[in-house]
């Protein structure tokens, strides 16, 4: 099923979210407590014909923790630019120190909506049918196993020609084939996640030379510590003019700090 739930999310359609304990009455007089025990064939339906699927929200209710879940993401938007919030396909299941560890494989940036508080909640594709793997594994794999899932980071350009059950077939070979215990299993959930840091960390490994030439970079990867002397020299940057209509920035600025981005962008 998790096949479906992929190509309808990629192709662009809203998905409902219905509380794993909201059965149907008819389903219910025949001793049907929640959404685990109806048939796949039911759920599949479902699924495909009303584009409903039921989610379990662990210790919270339904209406709480999807709230919840709604106004952090959005509080990440407005503090970084980015909601943050992915639809998880798969994950990867590993013992450490004793301990049973889950790290999703595959991220789909969605967005949560709700149009009443009578209606269920809604996730559609944040980005145009865009899905990434989870590089953050893929690196700490590399760094405590030596292991490089090929699969993992080798997507076809076409998201919508992506087979994820193929997807995870081929990984699970991967890992027996290196000799690990570690297993795939089929799931999806949702979960908030912040890869700012990975992704400045992954860019500059990329563009280390462009950035050099900037002074001010080249002074903090060599020079740190010591007292940075500007090419410009004390450049006053009271007096700049700027526009906040020009200058389109992932979080709000204040005056100064626009200025201060306005006199990075015009010098060297």
């Amino acid at each position: 099923m998790l096949a479906e739930l992929e190509q309808l999310i990629l192709a662009g359609h809203s998905l409902s979210l219905k509380d794993m304990k909201k059965i149907d009455p008819f389903d219910r007089a025949k001793g049907i407590e929640n959404a685990t025990q109806l048939p796949d064939q039911t759920l599949r339906n479902k699924l495909l014909d009303q584009h409903e699927a039921h989610i379990d929200t662990n210790r919270s209710s339904y209406d709480n923790g999807l709230k919840g879940l709604k106004q952090k993401s959005l509080t990440l938007a407005e503090e970084t630019g980015n909601a943050n919030l992915y639809l998880s396909l798969g994950e990867l299941t590993y013992a450490k120190a004793g301990k049973t560890n889950k790290a999703p494989l595959f991220l789909v940036p969605v967005k949560l909506e709700r149009s009443s508080k009578m209606a269920p909640f809604k996730i559609k594709c944040d980005n145009e049918g865009e899905i990434i793997p989870n590089y953050c594994l893929s690196e700490w794999l590399k760094k405590e196993y030596g292991l490089t899932l090929a699969t993992l980071n080798e997507l076809p350009e076409d998201n919508l020609e992506l087979d994820i059950l193929q997807m995870f077939t081929a990984i699970s070979r991967e890992l027996v084939e290196a000799r690990t215990e570690m297993k795939v299993s089929q799931t999806a959930y949702l979960f908030i996640a912040n890869f700012s840091t990975f992704n400045m960390w992954k860019d500059m490994g990329e563009r280390w030379e462009k950035f050099m030439v900037s002074p001010v970079f080249t002074h903090i990867a060599t020079s740190s510590g010591r007292a940075f002397l500007d090419p410009n020299g004390d450049s006053d940057i009271s007096t700049l003019k700027t526009d906040e209509t020009e200058n389109i920035l992932p979080i709000p600025a204040d005056g100064s700090q626009l200025q201060a981005v306005v006199a990075a962008a015009k010098w060297p």
